[in-house]
């Protein structure tokens, strides 16, 4: 048995077995929601999506294993992260390509009602038969109602629900359901370990499999959507190098380089997600979008700031209302938390959040820590 990683909602170990079949094991921590909903969501999600396939999980207080747990296939091809700074620009615009394409066969798709998605079988309360929309055979779409059930977030739904009101456009496809992926780091992502593009049929050849479903429920594509994780960029945009560039130590051009790179690549997605998923461009694109999209993160600038409320058009007190004793358990529960993702935050560039760097940046990383 090997451990792989220890996130915040997770431990992740890999387990050999004598046949030299490799199974992932994955115990989620108290604070990854219900144990129940949350595993019993993921399970449905990873096979209707599909992703790797499981074998057997658990949510039994009495199991004798002692503990909560999903058994699955170990992913194929290697890990995104392991790899991606030693890509050559080329390569990173390929894998960005074929994310695209993932991404626009998940869009294709959407539900008639929201919530998280459970097997038909499993003994969720207050659940709706999955009903699917989109060019889909009519057979695949029979298969999805009697498979799957759309039921409880274990998210905090009802409190979304007072607050949808304000936040959702009111264009049908921009609120539509859909099942979204919003963690598309290189950590998630996997690669295929033939490097040859060649196979214009195939162009999902570089991504296999994309991984951690945990928490992923149908929701509007607004309070969704975001530019991948390996994509994404919020530095200083640099599309061509600076005059002096002869003149700069070796250190400033590799920096100058990463910053061509990354603006090039978001550049590029952007382009190519207008190409070929205008929706999605629509919803990245949405008038404070952002601000929408996490109402928990933005909740002190917006409800607490009328200028703010007056700029997204509202003019109204918040409509979510927490008790003292509800706040009391909100702050006893995420101590810490806000300083935590600071850090991680503030090294994102030199060191992953499973504490993985390349070897590029191994000594700069050692230095600092």
């Amino acid at each position: 048995m090997m451990k792989l990683a220890k996130g915040s909602f997770n431990k992740t170990f890999k387990l050999c077995m004598d046949n030299e079949v490799n199974i992932i094991a994955r115990i989620p921590h108290p604070i990854a929601g219900s144990q129940h909903y949350t595993a019993a969501s993921e399970v449905a999600t990873m096979e209707f999506i599909p992703t790797p396939r499981v074998f057997a999980w658990n949510t039994e207080p009495t199991h004798p294993v002692g503990s909560n747990f999903i058994l699955m296939e170990e992913a194929p091809g290697t890990q995104l992260e392991t790899l991606w700074h030693d890509l050559s620009p080329k390569e990173k615009i390929a894998v960005m390509k074929d994310l695209v394409s993932l991404e626009k066969k998940i869009l294709s798709v959407s539900f008639t009602r929201y919530g998280s998605l459970y097997y038909a079988n499993e003994p969720i309360p207050n659940t709706s038969i999955a009903e699917i929309t989109g060019d889909i055979p009519p057979e695949t779409k029979q298969v999805v109602k009697k498979r799957f059930v759309i039921g409880p977030s274990h998210h905090h739904a009802s409190e979304y629900n007072k607050v949808a009101p304000f936040l959702l456009p009111t264009e049908p496809t921009l609120s539509a359901p859909h099942v979204w992926h919003t963690d598309l780091y290189a950590g998630n992502v996997f690669v295929s370990n033939n490097n040859n593009n060649n196979n214009n049929n195939n162009n999902n050849k570089r991504i296999p499999c994309i991984i951690d479903w945990q928490g992923i429920f149908a929701a509007p594509l607004l309070l969704k959507t975001r530019n991948p994780g390996l994509i994404d960029y919020d530095g200083k945009i640099l599309l061509k190098q600076p005059g002096n560039i002869k003149d700069l130590t070796s250190d400033e051009k590799r920096k100058i380089r990463e910053q061509m790179s990354r603006t090039i690549l978001l550049y590029l997605y952007e382009t190519q997600v207008a190409k070929e998923m205008p929706l999605l461009d629509n919803v990245l694109r949405f008038k404070h979008g952002r601000t929408r999209c996490h109402p928990a993160h933005f909740v002190g600038d917006t409800w607490d700031d009328v200028i703010y409320i007056r700029q997204m058009g509202f003019d109204t007190a918040c409509p979510m209302q927490f008790t003292n004793k509800e706040l009391q358990i909100h702050l006893e529960e995420c101590e810490g938390w806000n300083e935590v993702q600071d850090f991680w935050d503030s090294v994102a560039g030199l060191v992953g959040r499973d504490w993985w760097t390349s070897n590029e940046l191994y000594e700069d990383a050692l230095a600092f820590f």
